[in-house]
C-alpha cells in the first residue's frame, strides 16, 4: 500500500508513535530534522489512541492513510527545497511542484495543511477511496461509499466548499453514520 503514495524504489523513514493531539485531530504528520536543515528523511506519523478507539477499522486506515499521504508530500517538498528530488519521484513530483509554485508561502494566511489537503483533493481523493475498499475487502460495499469517506479530513478545502451544498451534507452525513453506527448510507451522484 506503502507503493502508491511514495514510489517503488523510495526509501522512507517513517516512525509510527500514538500520543494525544488537540482538538479533534485522529492523526498528526511531522518531518524530524537537524536544527537549521530543511530537509529530513525521518517522518513522525502520530495517532491519538483516546480518539481512535472508537472509530471503526475502515476509519482508522483512513486515517493511517491520510497521514502517509501528508507524508509523502511533507518528504516530496523536503526533496524539492533541498534540491535533490530524484526522477523516481515521477509525475507526483511535477505535478506536487507544479501545485506548490502556486501558492505564495510568505502570506501569512497561508496555512500548510489546508494546502496539503487541497493536494490530497487534487490528486488522493480517489486513491484513498481505492485503498479503504481493498483494506475493507467487502465485495457488497460500492467504491462511491469509501470516496465518500475519503473525504473526511479534508472540509477546509476550497474543494468542500465549493461543492453542491446537498453533496457535501451527504458526504458528511455517510461519514457521520460511518463512524458512529456503521451504517453504510447510499452513494451520491
Amino acid at each position: 500500500m506503502l507503493s502508491k503514495f511514495f514510489g517503488k524504489h523510495i526509501k522512507v523513514n517513517l516512525l509510527f508513535r500514538t500520543e494525544s493531539l488537540p482538538g479533534d485531530q485522529v492523526g498528526l504528520t511531522y518531518p524530524i530534522g537537524a536544527a537549521g536543515n530543511p530537509y529530513t528523511d525521518r517522518i513522525i506519523i502520530s495517532i491519538d489512541p483516546n480518539k481512535a478507539a472508537n472509530r471503526p477499522d475502515v476509519m482508522i486506515a483512513k486515517t493511517i492513510i491520510h497521514e502517509l499521504i501528508h507524508a509523502s508530500i511533507e518528504r516530496l517538498i523536503h526533496l524539492y527545497q533541498a534540491g535533490i528530488a530524484s526522477t523516481d519521484d515521477g509525475k507526483s513530483l511535477n505535478a506536487l511542484i507544479a501545485y506548490y509554485k502556486k501558492f505564495p508561502m510568505a502570506n501569512p494566511k497561508f496555512n500548510i495543511q489546508d494546502w496539503e489537503h487541497g493536494y490530497m483533493v487534487q490528486h488522493y481523493l480517489a486513491t484513498i477511496g481505492i485503498a479503504l475498499k481493498e483494506f475493507d475487502n467487502n465485495p457488497n460495499i460500492p467504491l462511491c461509499f469509501y470516496k465518500m469517506l475519503a473525504w473526511e479530513g479534508l472540509y477546509t478545502t476550497p474543494y468542500w466548499t465549493k461543492l453542491d451544498p446537498a453533496k457535501s451534507s451527504a458526504i458528511n452525513n455517510a461519514i457521520l453514520n460511518y463512524k458512529n453506527s456503521q451504517i453504510i448510507s447510499p452513494c451520491i451522484n
